[in-house]
């Protein structure tokens, strides 16, 4: 009694021969033929159960063991350390202020007169300078970053 052994070429994927993947249109891990590999991985495949051709995509069950990998970036737009967006707020808040007292400020109310460059005094969120000027609304950056307030009203 011989046993037949499977040969190495047997057992990897090739153009014509069929693999298990998941359908996109029965949503079902089933039987593909491949029409297309990308060096040892299928491409693109056909169902044999609905004849719908597509993408390659790991059936469940292997994409449950893969682990997930996360793609890294392969170039870096920035060369500066990232600030985070309460650093950056303050130091817009600190640029706008400039030297100017804060006990000039000028109280908000939604009737306020609006000006750019302008420094109001908020209840809720303190000292704050309008940066922009849109009809009956204007953005007031505060220290904790820029609001966008009803004014001219």
């Amino acid at each position: 009694m011989t046993l037949h052994r499977l040969k190495k070429s047997d057992t990897l994927p090739a153009v014509g021969r069929d693999v298990d993947t998941w359908c996109t249109k029965c949503k079902a891990d089933l039987a593909h033929l491949i029409l297309a590999m990308v060096g040892n991985t299928p491409a693109k495949v056909k169902c044999n159960t609905c004849g719908s051709e597509h993408k390659y995509r790991l059936s469940k069950a292997e994409a449950a063991k893969k682990p997930a990998t996360r793609k890294k970036a392969t170039t870096s737009r920035r060369l500066l350390p990232k600030k985070d967006a309460e650093t950056m707020a303050r130091e817009r808040f600190e640029r706008l202020v400039g030297n100017r007292d804060v006990a000039t400020a000028t109280a908000y109310s939604p009737r306020l007169a609006a000006e750019k460059g302008l420094m109001v005094a908020h209840t809720k969120f303190g000292n704050g300078v309008i940066d922009e000027i849109m009809g009956t609304k204007a953005v007031v950056v505060f220290e904790d970053g820029p609001r966008t307030l009803v004014v001219n009203r």
